[in-house]
């Protein structure tokens, strides 16, 4: 699928969608994939929320998004500060990573960790475990 055909139908592929599994886990999604109409007006909005330009947001609040590179193919989870939270290779594996229903989360008191980040060859090498695991 190409990347202007991905950006056109994620919104109606992943409506269901209420997690997403990367490289750190499970993390739960808050609020709803954008169409294209939102998606093409949030280009002009990049450079506003440090967001390169390469990227083309499809999903979250500004503060967490969710990216397409346009010269990779890759798909990434930014969080506020612009670090990486999670990638995937491509938008299929990407949406193969949704998840419908996300298991509820540990109490805030017994959760610690704050932030997490991990280098993209490790993530790499996740993705392609996982891949390896499925029948």
């Amino acid at each position: 699928m190409g990347h202007d055909d991905f950006l056109r139908t994620v919104q109606t592929r992943a409506r269901r969608a209420s997690g997403v599994i990367g490289a750190n886990g499970q993390m739960r999604l808050h609020g709803h994939f954008w169409s294209y109409d939102e998606i093409q007006s949030g280009l002009a909005l990049r450079r506003d929320w440090g967001v390169d330009q390469d990227l083309i947001p499809f999903f979250g609040d500004w503060h967490e998004v969710i990216c397409l590179s346009s010269s990779t193919g890759r798909v990434i989870y930014l969080d506020d500060s612009r670090h990486v939270m999670s990638s995937w290779s491509d938008t299929e594996a990407f949406m193969e990573s949704l998840a419908v229903e996300m298991p509820e989360s540990e109490s805030s008191e017994s959760s610690r960790l704050v932030h997490s980040e991990i280098s993209s060859g490790l993530a790499d090498k996740v993705q392609a475990l996982l891949q390896a695991k499925k029948p």
